[in-house]
């Protein structure tokens, strides 16, 4: 893929031409006697384009800032040109001339051949690549390894690929891990819920009341078939507890009477405390102290006497009469009601309330559910145990795999070329490229990292990135990726000497090399390394310098006008 063109729908945008071959320079100038800068004058907004052209997510800013442009960019695949013209607010998308959605756009992007993606894992797509060849953001620029909005693991596969390296595993790896993490997770939401909670709360076995529900099952299920429904059970429920209740009344009332009885029976056995005769001598003997007329009544005061007692005795006759029968007739209805009772009761005899038929069916079920529940719970466990032990097995042996794959040295060459490079611009520093098998338990196979002695400065760490994606550009894998795009932050903190050796290290290797090259510059850091280039290096980069974007006019700017984007 090389770039051919880049331009827009207003006559004020200054097109870009691509030299289809070696060095393309985009030069800021800034002249120094008005205080103009080189900064935003198109330089970046240049790749931002590109990025945009080629299905990259649209940035609402450029459409806010620049309502009804449209940009075009000619690039070819191979020896076929193709043209794609996006609108600023990226929601009008023409590819060869055909309106087409932007999910569209990156379906031939991906299935161009740029890169090679048939069989790739996922996440690998164009755009995912593409990042690596033309760093856009500020993130972009942080690791040679890495881009921005990348997970560790899609930074990984990402290099790999592009290196030509093992993905497989590295894509097996990512895959157990996430299918152990859902296995685990699934176990959790089964632990989770509030009848296992509170099961496990309480310190019992799954198992065990699994096991004791199986029996106690049963026993319920027999229990309710053996029970027979008297659907007005309740109503003769009811009555039987209501006789019961005249029973008891009938009892109490029949008690006492038997105590009146009893009461009034002594009282008839009962004499009285002075007889006859003894009243008689009591009265001889008060003659002398008394007349004699005073004692001529006795026999009147006996016969008085006499006939109380007679009365009384019949008084209480009549009334013990009356009381047994009374309780005769007391007797009769308790034998009355406490025969329809147990009538009432023999009819209840064997046979149970619809309520209490539906409690005992209702636990059933209750317990029937449980059991499914826990027999599930178990099942899952058991089949997840397995699975895990499965997948950790596996993980195990691609771990032997891949310990075996790097102690095959596959970066040797690589790394080799990677030293190289990096000699050129700091001979005297340590690099290299190191893969090391990552055995920890998470979704990256390998540690690949990226080295030069001193990587702490901006300076060496911009170098690192620099000779690495030279490295992956002409000596990677995967791709027909013919251009790389370098923005001038990657140049902004390299010594002038280290910028003047990346630049000659560049033209010499972009000599027969079919490969396009795009720097983009500020003349502060383009002209202070002027002085450590050849006379013929001066002129080449001169010559290579495709377009010349100035701060001190709208005009000399990518957009033709002044605006902030």
């Amino acid at each position: 893929m090389r770039l051919i063109r880049l331009s827009a729908n207003q006559a004020s945008f200054r097109a870009i031409e691509f030299r289809r071959f070696g060095l393309n320079l985009l030069v800021g100038s800034s002249p120094t006697d008005n205080g103009a800068t080189s900064n935003g004058v198109g330089k970046s907004l240049a790749l931002r384009l590109v990025h945009h052209c080629l299905g990259a997510k649209s940035d609402p800013r450029l459409g806010l800032a620049l309502p009804g442009w449209v940009f075009r960019l000619d690039f070819e695949i191979g020896e076929v040109s193709h043209a794609v013209e996006r609108s600023s607010d990226g929601r009008t998308i023409l590819l060869n001339g055909e309106a087409i959605p932007q999910n569209r756009l990156r379906d031939f992007l991906n299935d161009s051949g740029v890169f090679d993606l048939t069989g790739a894992p996922s996440p690998l797509s164009f755009r995912a690549l593409f990042k690596r060849f033309a760093r856009l953001k500020q993130a972009d620029c942080e690791h040679p390894d890495s881009t921005s909005a990348e997970t560790p693991y899609a930074a990984l596969v990402a290099t790999l690929f592009l290196l030509g390296l093992d993905v497989t595993l590295a894509s097996h790896k990512n895959k157990h891990k996430q299918t152990l993490d859902d296995l685990k997770k699934a176990k959790r939401i089964w632990r989770d819920t509030p009848e296992l909670q509170e099961l496990f709360r309480g310190g019992t076995d799954a198992r065990v009341r699994a096991n004791w529900l199986k029996e106690k099952i049963p026993r319920i299920r027999a229990d309710l078939e053996g029970l027979v429904i008297a659907e007005n059970y309740a109503h003769l429920e009811q009555a039987a507890n209501e006789m019961t209740r005249e029973l008891r009344e009938l009892e109490s009332e029949i008690e006492v009477y038997k105590f009146q009885v009893k009461g009034i029976t002594e009282q008839l056995q009962r004499t009285p405390d002075i007889s006859s005769n003894e009243m008689l001598g009591l009265y001889s003997g008060l003659e002398e102290a008394f007349k004699p007329e005073m004692l001529r009544h006795f026999n009147a005061v006996e016969a008085f006497h006499r006939s109380l007692t007679e009365n009384r005795k019949r008084r209480l006759s009549s009334e013990l009469l009356e009381i047994q029968a009374n309780i005769l007739e007391k007797d009769q209805a308790r034998a009355r009601v406490a025969k329809e009772r147990d009538r009432s009761l023999r009819i209840l005899e064997g046979k149970t309330a619809l309520e209490e038929y539906r409690s005992v069916a209702n636990d059933l079920a209750a317990k029937e559910q449980e059991l499914q529940m826990l027999e599930d719970y178990l099942h899952m466990e058991a089949r997840v145990s397995e699975e895990i032990l499965l997948l950790q097995e596996i993980m195990s042996t691609e771990s032997l795999l891949a310990n075996q794959y790097v102690a095959s040295e596959p970066l040797k060459d690589l790394e080799r070329r990677y030293r190289a490079l990096t000699g050129k611009l700091y001979p005297h520093a340590a690099s290299g490229i190191t893969l090391e098998n990552n055995t920890n338990a998470n979704t990256i196979r390998y540690d690949l990292k990226v080295h030069l002695e001193a990587d702490g400065s901006d300076g060496v760490r911009d170098a690192k990135i620099l000779c690495f994606d030279w490295l992956v550009f002409h000596h990677g894998s995967n791709h027909l990726m013919k251009f790389l795009w370098h923005d001038n932050r990657l140049f902004a903190h390299l010594d002038p000497g280290v910028r003047a050796r990346w630049f000659s290290s560049v033209l010499d290797s972009l000599k027969e090399s079919g490969m396009q090259y795009v720097a983009a510059i500020n003349f502060e850091n383009f002209d202070s390394m002027s002085n450590e280039l050849s006379s013929d290096e001066r002129v080449a980069l001169q010559a290579a310098t495709i377009m010349e974007l100035r701060g001190d006019s709208p005009m000399q700017k990518l957009l033709g006008i002044q605006v902030d984007i």
